[in-house]
């Protein structure tokens, strides 16, 4: 009684493989590729938004206040993860459009932004010995 019924239930396994799609989950492939597309985007987008602040001329003055290697934070930029460097692009924004938001001189944003910065690089720098 248990050959025929294996023998059975694989046949029927073999015969509605063929219908059995495994092409499209939970999402399409193409919504994953445009997804993941979209997010190198992003990322890209917000590496050049914090470099190009990085690189006005208030920033040498910031981070020599600061005390901070502006090369060596420059460098450090492609190892942020994703929520830093979307922290720091969204802050380097607002200190574009608006440089008096809230402080008398917009050094005082870029210090606070480099320290922000420092801290994360910190972090990474204890997480990548650990």
């Amino acid at each position: 009684m248990r050959k025929p019924t294996a023998i059975l239930a694989l046949v029927s396994m073999l015969f509605a493989a063929p219908f059995v799609c495994a092409d499209d989950h939970v999402v399409s492939r193409g919504a994953a590729d445009r997804r993941l597309n979209d997010a190198v985007a992003e990322r890209a987008r917000n590496i050049a938004s914090v470099d190009a602040l990085l690189a006005t001329p208030g920033a040498d003055k910031a981070a020599a206040l600061a005390g901070i290697d502006l090369g060596h934070a420059r460098q450090a930029l492609p190892g942020l993860n994703d929520a830093d460097l979307s922290d720091l692009a969204q802050r380097a924004a607002a200190l574009t459009a608006d440089p008096l938001s809230g402080y008398h001189d917009a050094t005082d944003a870029l210090i606070f932004v480099m320290v922000f910065a420092v801290a994360v690089l910190v972090i990474l720098e204890v997480a990548n010995r650990y």
